[in-house]
């Protein structure tokens, strides 16, 4: 196997009492884009500070290609540093420069090479990121887009191995955010540098990554490629991935995807009720009404679904969850004695009927007539939960809706 570029090995860092790194192990690949996510204060930030040496570790070490970070002395320590670079938070520009004496600065005090030496640099790197034009302008003339060019040219310009983005993103709105993970992942890929970007924008660093690393209470719970992070199945890992889903579940009144197949499997383990039931209740064409109307109003419709689902076969035998964009699946325990299966379906068919949400003013001339099906499953025909997917032959029609009333 390949000496990875760089390695955190029990890396431990405290403040005080409180541990912030608790023994960090991970592998950090040459020539990739890393992300290290995590919620908001756990650390990633002070684990990208140890590899910049802001911050030194109170035990275990990171290693280059190999080589020990505390075993270098003098020179051989300020040869290391110089292969890193670190482009701050908020850009940290300084507005009486112009963009020109900006983007020179670090050659100005890390190197001894002359003007003309460094101009030739700092105009090399102006022209691959497009501000030549601008070398002259001072930091206040310039849009926020372009401060975040000018703050990656002055990174590039040492010409680093590795370039260390501490939440490149924080503070922007979603158009800005964007940009600025497309600026970085265009230039990773044009120029070849090793970069780790720490964020909390989740799951925005996961498309322009090839590799990623969760950190939580101190410790890397996952380490690996975008594809192999979507198949975990560890409820922690999951709520970080899917919280935009979980808040349509949340406002919809069901239970949590993950929770839902870990308690009902477990029911289903037990063999303790043979003679409970599932419903599973569909959307029919949801990839239509997302054309047709978006993709909130659509979740609108979800979050109506799911909330009418709830109220008629609430109990605490009954459980329910959109196990995917269009499907609602309930389970119904033998306990709750909810016998009369289709009387509770023929009142959430009323329910819905009577329901104006489908049929909104601003929405109804633009949504096609849809469809909600229905089936009832014996659980003793659903070994595992997991396992589950419809049988369009077996549904039944529950609601027909027809929001065009006018041409």
């Amino acid at each position: 196997m390949d000496t990875p570029l760089l390695e955190f090995k029990s890396l431990v860092k405290k403040f005080g009492d409180k541990t912030i790194l608790d023994g960090i192990n991970l592998s950090i690949p040459e020539g990739k884009m890393t992300a290290v996510i995590g919620k908001s204060g756990t650390g990633k930030s002070v684990m990208l500070k140890h590899v910049a040496r802001l911050i030194e570790p109170d035990s275990g070490d990171i290693y280059y290609k190999g080589t020990s970070f505390g075993s270098l002395k003098g020179k051989k320590k300020k040869k290391l540093k110089d292969k890193f670079s670190y482009m701050f938070q908020h850009n940290a520009l300084f507005d009486s420069y112009t963009l020109f004496d900006n983007v020179a600065l670090p050659l100005i005090e890390t190197t001894s090479l002359n003007p003309k030496k460094i101009e030739k640099k700092v105009l090399a790197i102006l022209e691959q990121l497009e501000l030549a034009e601008f070398r002259n302008n001072f930091i206040s003339q310039l849009s926020g887009g372009m401060q975040r060019r000018v703050a990656l040219a002055r990174a590039l310009v040492t010409d680093p191995e590795v370039v260390l983005f501490d939440e490149p993103t924080t503070g922007l709105d979603p158009i800005r955010r964007n940009s600025v993970f497309d600026l970085i992942s265009k230039y990773q890929r044009k120029l070849g540098f090793t970069s780790i970007i720490v964020s909390h924008d989740i799951p925005d660093a996961f498309y322009v990554s090839d590799f990623v690393a969760i950190l939580e209470e101190g410790k890397i719970i996952f380490s690996g490629s975008p594809l192999e992070l979507e198949q975990q199945t560890d409820p922690l890992i999951h709520k970080l991935l899917k919280s935009h889903d979980l808040l349509i579940d949340q406002l919809s009144g069901l239970k949590d995807p993950l929770d839902f197949k870990l308690e009902i499997q477990n029911k289903l383990d037990s063999n303790q009720e043979s003679n409970a039931s599932f419903i599973l209740i569909r959307l029919m064409d949801f990839s239509e009404i997302v054309k047709s109307v978006g993709e909130i109003a659509s979740q609108h419709i979800m979050k109506t679904l799911g909330n009418s689902i709830k109220d008629i076969f609430d109990h605490p035998s009954a459980l329910s969850s959109k196990i995917s964009r269009s499907q609602i699946l309930t389970y119904i325990s033998p306990s709750g004695h909810v016998e009369d299966l289709d009387r509770k379906l023929a009142s959430l068919k009323e329910r819905l009927d009577n329901n104006t949400i489908f049929c909104k003013d601003e929405i109804q001339y633009r949504t096609p007539n849809f469809s909600i099906f229905y089936q009832i499953i014996p659980v003793t025909e659903m070994s595992n939960i997991g396992d589950f997917s419809f049988k369009k032959e077996k549904l039944k029609p529950l609601l027909e809706m027809n929001c065009k009333t006018n041409p």
